[in-house]
């Protein structure tokens, strides 16, 4: 709740009547290993006109756990990320050429001076920064995750929205890669998923050491800064309820 709150609190000097998402999806190989990467461009850095903020997460596809990334990209050209723990650690550092935004190839180092080849190539992107722009629904993993599952946000962006909107959130079983389950906020009534200025903020999860009590709170666009809402589970009938 207050890690959720507290990013809330950045979001407020960046909004704008277009959106802020500029997101691209990528899938390949870090050493040899499969894997999925999710990167948002964000603002210039101010102490470095060159330079634009970068976050993002990846996961290694035999694990689905969300690791989190933050860095820069150097003249359009050079990504330089940090590979973040739960408590926000450098535990790796990622060198990285990028390559119109199509293809990524660049090298992991850990803290141990191991260093292994990454090939990245882009499947898809969420473009928010034009009003009047569209976007056909794209997949982004979410930051947070529970024990044995995985979020992803499904977004799109129409001609009639000024901004992008997720319009399903999937929990996704981290074994399996199992649909457990759906849930539709196309009749929500406010967009979901689109306060957070960095977007895999837009759902953050809290659980039981059993796993039998799991919440997913959410920011809905509602007034100036949003208002919070929750998806509650209920073992009882293995579903999900919505909690305003």
């Amino acid at each position: 709740m207050k890690k959720l709150l507290c990013i809330l609190l950045l979001t407020i000097s960046y909004q704008s009547f277009a959106g802020w998402y500029q997101c691209y999806t990528y899938e390949g190989k870090l050493a040899g290993m499969n894997v999925h990467f999710y990167l948002q461009l964000r603002e210039i850095n101010s102490k470095s006109p060159d330079s634009i903020m970068v976050s993002g997460v990846y996961k290694y596809d035999k694990h689905n756990t969300p690791i989190s990334l933050s860095g820069y990209l150097v003249n359009k050209k050079h990504l330089s990320l940090s590979e973040l723990s739960g408590d926000n650690e450098v535990t790796a550092t990622l060198s990285l050429e990028w390559s119109d935004n199509k293809l990524i190839n660049g090298t992991w180092t850990g803290n141990n001076s191991k260093r292994f080849n990454i090939s990245l190539n882009q499947i898809g992107q969420l473009i928010d920064t034009n009003p009047k722009g569209i976007n056909p629904a794209t997949e982004i993993m979410m930051g947070s995750s529970f024990k044995n599952e995985y979020l992803v946000g499904v977004y799109d962006k129409l001609q009639i929205d000024n901004r992008a909107k997720m319009l399903e959130l999937r929990i996704i079983d981290k074994k399996t890669n199992e649909l457990k389950y759906s849930i539709d906020f196309r009749d929500h009534g406010m967009p979901v998923g689109n306060v957070m200025t960095v977007i895999f903020a837009n759902a953050y999860v809290s659980e039981s050491a059993d796993g039998q009590s799991k919440s997913i709170e959410m920011m809905q666009d509602d007034g100036r800064m949003g208002t919070e809402f929750y998806l509650n589970y209920d073992a009882a009938s293995d579903s999900w309820v919505v909690e305003e």
